[in-house]
């Protein structure tokens, strides 16, 4: 919310479901959210939809986590599906070897989308991984956006830095290593090279 103020932007962001309505796939997720729990899930995101999928003409959609909360409102009205013109989900592996995180995480709500009627395309873990953030690039938005301010005001990707910092920080470990298998030199994906 704060950095959607920051940008100017009149756009409200709503609480959906947490990891709490989620199958926690890994066991350091579980672990994670024993030390620091997940807060109260939340009907808001859903209701947003269904809102918006009346006052739009043309919904299309972006989930860049477990796509539950789209779920949920297609669950409540499976009318919503005729009313979305795309759905983008950040998920999917193509090798078969295993589930992604976000549809690991909520198996049944990824199921449910990618059953339905909606046209969706999958943005794969095969294809987040020919674009991988790192320390340098991170290094240089902060150089080039957050150092002088233009207007009286930061460019609003300043307030993600702490979140990209502790990305770039703990995706090498938790992440990138199993990604990279599934990315051997062989195949048709070609990984970044700071993967």
């Amino acid at each position: 919310q704060m950095l959607l103020a920051h940008a100017g932007s009149t756009i409200k962001p709503f609480k959906g479901y947490g990891w709490r309505s989620m199958q926690q796939p890994h066991t350091l997720l579980r672990w994670l959210h024993m030390v620091d729990p997940d807060t109260e899930d939340s009907n808001d995101a859903k209701k947003a939809i269904l809102e918006a999928s009346h006052s739009v003409q043309h919904l299309i959609i972006l989930t860049l986590g477990p796509p539950t909360n789209v779920a949920k409102a297609l669950e409540q009205d499976p009318t919503l599906a005729s009313r979305i013109d795309h759905i983008y989900m950040m998920g999917g592996e193509l090798t078969q070897r295993r589930l992604c995180l976000n549809f690991a995480s909520d198996r049944a709500s990824a199921r449910a989308l990618v059953d339905a009627n909606i046209p969706t395309t999958l943005i794969t873990v095969q294809l987040s991984a020919q674009v991988v953030i790192d320390y340098t690039f991170t290094d240089s938005v902060k150089e080039k956006f957050c150092s002088t301010k233009k207007d009286g005001r930061i460019a609003a990707t300043c307030a993600l830095l702490p979140k990209m910092y502790q990305q770039v920080t703990a995706m090498p470990t938790l992440v990138n290593q199993a990604v990279r298998i599934l990315l051997p030199p062989s195949s048709r994906w070609t990984p970044s090279p700071n993967l």
